[in-house]
């Protein structure tokens, strides 16, 4: 579902408001993400971030977007079988040739500069290439970037967003908690339009996950303040009432 706005204050630019493809998680986030938009994840380890890129990317497809998926964590043949094991079903997409799914090179244990360079390298070369035939690119994750200098990750989010205002598409890049320090984090927020932050909860002794909304610019609809979920392979994500959410 695509809902387009007009005639916003202060920009020349119409917005879309892109669907995640899940009702509940659309009144609770603003009725959707906007188009363009440049979307940041951060979250601890099992937080859920994964689990949203693919909500999201769901949505973007079923909205009739052409979406790219990019992991520097896995292969694509497990990103799509994983979804498809909590009912997000990427697979479909996929096998029409609606969705890529891109696998950079893969991290080693131990991380070095060298390899997080590379990555650097392929992202910047994809994003000049490819920004403008994708509608909707996500990048799983940019947790790499812990052992590049605070220089490189600004030069990095200030080529993402560059590419993103140029394309107008929505860009969502994932990282976990302790990718940046704070005064990183601030700067990733003055340049995107969502911030997203998981952390892992606990209601009547289930495990959730817990959404934090930090920043969400151009949505119609003022957005709670957080927003959790349990994710329910049969269901996908369910969103549970935040007040019983143990963090």
């Amino acid at each position: 579902m695509i809902l387009e706005l007009s005639g916003l204050k202060n920009s020349s630019r119409s917005i879309k408001i892109i669907s995640t493809g899940n009702e509940e998680l659309d009144r609770r986030i603003g009725e959707g993400v906007p188009k363009p938009s440049l979307i940041v994840i951060e979250g601890e380890n099992g937080s859920g971030k994964t689990t949203l890129t693919s909500q999201l990317t769901y949505g973007a497809c079923t909205s009739g977007l052409n979406c790219a998926f990019l992991t520097t964590e896995d292969i694509p043949q497990r990103i799509i079988k994983w979804a498809r094991s909590i009912s997000i079903g990427l697979d479909q997409y996929f096998l029409k040739g609606k969705l890529k799914v891109y696998s950079l090179p893969r991290a080693t244990e131990t991380l070095t500069e060298e390899k997080a360079t590379e990555h650097i390298d392929h992202l910047i070369s994809f994003f000049k290439s490819k920004s403008k035939v994708f509608d909707f690119i996500a990048v799983d994750s940019l947790s790499f970037l812990t052992v590049r200098s605070r220089r490189d990750v600004m030069d990095l989010f200030l080529t993402i967003k560059k590419t993103n205002f140029a394309a107008e598409n929505i860009i969502v890049v994932t990282l976990h908690s302790d990718t940046l320090d704070k005064e990183l984090k601030k700067y990733a927020i003055s340049l995107c339009d969502i911030y997203y932050s998981l952390v892992n909860g606990e209601v009547a002794g289930r495990s959730v996950k817990v959404l934090k909304i930090l920043k969400a610019r151009g949505v119609p609809v003022v957005p709670e303040a957080a927003v959790a979920f349990e994710v329910d392979p049969a269901f996908g994500i369910k969103v549970v009432p935040i007040a019983v959410a143990k963090v």
